[in-house]
């Protein structure tokens, strides 16, 4: 399974039907993969599937070849996070209505294949699909 297959399955899936294609079973086989879906979700929400399994507000998240990498800290001057972002490389930007096409995109660094998730006869969000190990670390 590469990146560009799992697009493909998903492209023009209904908003709210995701969870038809990305089955519990087919989310494992994607985590298996290394490979992990994001789509918009409401208009402050980013969901993501497979190897990374959430729903995390939509902001920066930022990826290494492991996976989401998070702050633990309240503040972002905290020395843990200062730690932790000398080995983040790749990020995920939500980007809420910037093109008159979709209400949801992404603006990333991430090698990645793009689906359509339509909300009746609109496009609704142009989701990304990557592998982890697309990655590699510092």
């Amino acid at each position: 399974m590469n990146i560009q297959e799992v697009a493909d399955k998903l492209n023009g899936v209904q908003y709210g039907s995701e969870g038809k294609i990305l089955t519990l079973e087919y989310c494992k086989e994607l985590r298996r993969e290394g490979i992990v879906v994001v789509r918009g979700y409401s208009d402050d929400l980013i969901e993501f599937d497979g190897a990374v399994s959430d729903e995390l507000g939509a902001y920066d998240h930022y990826f290494n070849s492991k996976g989401l990498v998070r702050n633990e800290c309240d503040d972002d001057r905290c020395p843990y996070f200062e730690k932790m972002m000398k080995e983040v490389l790749y990020y995920v930007k939500a980007v809420w209505c910037e093109t008159p096409e979709y209400a949801w995109t992404y603006d990333t660094n991430i090698p990645h294949a793009v689906f359509d998730v339509m909300e009746d006869d609109e496009k609704y969000c142009r989701g990304i699909v990557f592998k982890l190990s697309d990655m590699e670390d510092k």
